[in-house]
């Protein structure tokens, strides 16, 4: 019988079924002499196996080959031995191959090479075995070259079956250093992946352990269009960080991934469990988590930071413990739970932030419904500051409202809310509306919390349904108040963005019977006295900076108000720009402080970065005409006229003699024309 190995052909050994036992050194020259002979035929070198033994009886033949060391498609092989029974009566073939290497990108699919640019790989095992239907590789090790230079090595332990149907293979590594988008240094660590194969089905199990180290990961996904990056350090000192996952995934006609079990562990960080299912085709299905956060700071640091620097809320500073527990199946959430812990919170923008906050605020899908509640020390929202406050919250059928009114403390006064409902996201029309009222509340604590003047009086109004919903926080009515001895409504307020970047807004501000002796009061404008209707249509602000309005203030007919205004006033009214005094203001009537006017008209259009003017005398149509502010009138002289000379004014000319106003730098001078 004669017995040739597959490519390459290196040996062919021809035997009887029966030998005798003793006759070793027979068999080592026939299967020399086959060796040569079959060299010979094939024009390869002559050389011996470089080991070989046999171990033979009446009805077995086995034996052991070492093959030296060869290349297959691209696929440099070392140490390779072969060892078995021939047929018809030996046992199983087994194979060992010492060292198996090869150009990285036969090894390695293109998405990795693109994660991981290597030059060289090799795999090397103390002993790689192929028999019984299994295939091993024993105390092994990969040993690579990275892109910049520097050699790798991890140690290897693996198994499968021969038909693929089931592996499993443990890395680790002591000292791990890699360098270009994604980054380590000393990393310690250590993965095990195992996976068996059901009908169309696999069943595959994760564990992996990062001892310590530091690292720069960047995922591959984009936020905004950047792509955030996890800077990790573990220390030595401290338990491991630890991940452990199950998973099926289902390989027939379409690609179904269901994650069972995840459990996620940054010891003393934030613990996790939960999974999720993903199919081609659906997209996600379903998301669970649960997460214990033992420290805020450190888990916005290195987990949530990342995430949220190409969003509106990158600048946020936090403390405290938390916790989240959240379902989500078919694009709609079915429950979320967030438990609050001494929590700290602050916007480095200033835009909102809360202190001390404890409680728990759910909301749920099914029909009974769950009370919850939260408290907290103190808030803001844009500087404004809001006292400690309980709120109590009842959620059902994918809503969550008050459970009874609320009232929080603010300036004074109170913050009234009536109505509280939050529609759960992922539903048509989700929102969040508001209504509630302003008690009164001091305009000198108001203004300094905005660094204004500190106009006299009180503050009051009434908040319709304020809805946020799609980014957009919409007004639906009129708000209405009252200051300054009158009353103003806004409507049409819409902000887009709120948090965003670039803010922006739109609203018409209308205000009646207005006391100017309030309102200027606390200005260093100067004193006017009368009563006015203000009005500030088609307001455009664009991160806060005006795009577009159009202003006017005038004085109401029949006004049961004196009309005085002080010399301060009428000299500032020239600073800001807007005209100059008449002849009735000079000479011996440089001593009076004040005059009566009749009445009073100024109106502002303002368009690409500048204010058309008007007065008494309506808009006018030339830009170098003059135009009437203050008219003569009142009960008692001396009486005043002002006008302005031109109708365009840039805004940096208003910006300026505002400036100069403030700083004090204004000094009457009656005696000279303006």
């Amino acid at each position: 019988m004669l017995l040739v190995l597959g490519a390459p052909p290196l040996v062919a050994v021809a035997a009887e079924s029966s030998v005798d036992l003793a006759s070793k050194s027979t068999v080592e020259s026939t299967i020399d002499s086959a060796t040569t002979a079959t060299r010979k035929s094939t024009g390869q070198p002559i050389s011996k196996p470089t080991s070989k033994s046999t171990s033979l009886s009446s009805n077995h033949l086995s034996l052991e080959l070492g093959l030296g060391k060869f290349n297959y498609q691209g696929v440099a092989f070392e140490g390779v031995r072969l060892r078995g029974g021939l047929p018809p009566m030996g046992g199983p073939l087994a194979l060992r191959i010492a060292r198996i290497s090869a150009d990285p990108d036969l090894l390695l699919p293109a998405d990795l090479r693109a994660l991981l640019p290597l030059t060289d790989v090799s795999i090397a095992c103390a002993t790689f075995e192929l028999a019984d239907q299994r295939v091993a590789c024993n105390a092994g090790q990969i040993d690579f070259v990275a892109g910049d230079g520097t050699a790798h090595t991890f140690r290897l332990s693996a198994s499968g079956r021969q038909d693929g149907r089931a592996f499993e293979f443990m890395l680790e590594t002591d000292d791990f250093d890699f360098s270009g988008i994604n980054v380590a240094e000393d990393v310690r660590a250590e993965i095990f992946v195992s996976a068996v194969q059901h009908s169309e089905r696999w069943q595959v199990d994760l564990s992996a352990r990062l001892h310590e180290g530091l690292a720069y990961l960047q995922p591959g996904f984009e936020i905004n269009q950047l792509a955030p990056g996890f800077l990790i350090e573990q220390s030595a000192q401290n338990p491991p960080m630890t991940l452990r996952a199950m998973a099926e995934i289902a390989t027939g006609a379409n690609l179904d991934v269901s994650l069972k079990d995840l459990e996620w562990v940054h010891p003393g960080v934030v613990e996790c469990a939960g999974g999720l299912r993903y199919a081609v085709g659906r997209g996600l299905d379903s998301v669970r988590a649960s997460c214990e956060i033992a420290s805020l700071r450190a888990t916005h640091e290195t987990w949530l930071a990342p995430i949220l620097l190409p969003t509106s809320v990158s600048e946020l500073e936090m403390a405290g413990a938390a916790r989240v527990d959240f379902a989500w199946r078919e694009g709609v959430l079915d429950h979320l739970v967030l438990g609050f812990e001494n929590m700290y919170l602050d916007d480095a923008q200033g835009r909102f932030g809360i202190s001390a906050l404890n409680g728990d605020f759910i909301l749920q899908s099914a029909a009974t419904a769950h009370t919850s509640s939260i408290r907290f020390a103190g808030a803001s929202v844009f500087g404004l500051p809001f006292g400690a406050t309980r709120l109590a919250f009842s959620s059902a059928a994918q809503h969550v409202r008050l459970a009874a009114p609320a009232a929080i403390p603010v300036l004074g006064g109170e913050f009234r809310i009536h109505m509280f409902d939050l529609l759960a996201p992922g539903l048509s029309g989700q929102r969040l509306v508001i209504e509630g009222g302003l008690s009164p509340i001091t305009l000198a604590e108001l203004c300094a919390v905005f660094a204004c003047p500190a106009f006299a009086g009180t503050l009051a109004m009434e908040v319709p349904a304020l809805t946020l919903a799609e980014g957009a926080l919409k007004l639906d009515g009129a708000l209405r108040g009252e200051v300054f001895d009158g009353r103003f409504e806004v409507n049409n307020l819409q902000i887009t963005d709120l948090l965003g970047r670039v803010p922006h807004l739109k609203a018409d501000f209308h205000a009646y019977e207005i006391n100017l002796a309030k309102l200027t009061s606390a200005v260093d404008f100067g004193r006017i006295e009368g009563t006015v209707d203000i009005a500030l249509a088609g307001l455009e602000l664009a991160n806060w900076a005006p795009v577009n309005f159009d202003f006017s203030v005038r004085t109401i007919d029949d006004d049961p108000r004196r009309h005085r205004i002080s010399k301060q006033a009428v000299d500032n009214i020239g600073e800001l720009g807007a005209g100059r005094v008449v002849p009735m203001s000079q000479g011996p009537l440089s001593w009076v402080n004040s005059f009566g006017y009749g009445e009073l008209a100024l109106g502002c259009t303002f368009r690409a970065g500048a204010c058309w003017l008007s007065g008494l005398d309506g808009a006018g149509r030339d830009a170098r005409e003059g135009f009437t502010l203050l008219s003569i009138g009142g009960l008692l002289p001396p009486w005043i006229e002002i006008r302005g000379n031109g109708r365009l004014l840039p805004v940096e000319v208003i910006a300026e003699g505002y400036q100069r106003i403030r700083e004090g730098n204004v000094q009457v001078r009656l005696n000279q024309s303006r």
